[in-house]
């Protein structure tokens, strides 16, 4: 899949003795699976490969997402409702209002 045909926002986690990346990548394509990254530079290549989920995978299973305690959980919920309400900005509101709210009774903060 090429890359000007994505999105994407890459982290990495260091430690002393492991590294992780976590890569959220968002394409158009329904069937986009990309399970890695590479770019070269001057002659030298950097590539990674890693792991795919799906946020539409998760479509049909939003009871599951929503007792979930796994903030990924949350975003994905929260990106479906985005979507759903893209040209509504009174239901987009209270759908912030209802994410916010969730925060707070799993005891999420401002700190």
């Amino acid at each position: 899949m090429s890359e000007q045909n994505n999105s994407y926002i890459g982290v990495m986690i260091v430690s002393s003795s492991r590294w992780q990346a976590l890569r959220c990548w968002w394409t158009r394509a329904p069937n986009g699976r990309p399970n890695s990254f590479s770019y070269g530079f001057w002659g030298s290549e950097t590539s990674i490969r890693f792991p795919v989920v799906k946020l539409t995978d998760y479509r049909t299973q939003s009871e599951m997402l929503e007792t979930s305690n796994n903030p990924f959980a949350l975003a994905t919920l929260a990106h479906f409702e985005t979507q759903q309400t893209r040209k509504n900005a009174f239901m987009r509101f209270e759908s912030k209002l209802r994410f916010t709210r969730s925060l707070y009774i799993r005891g999420w903060s401002l700190d």
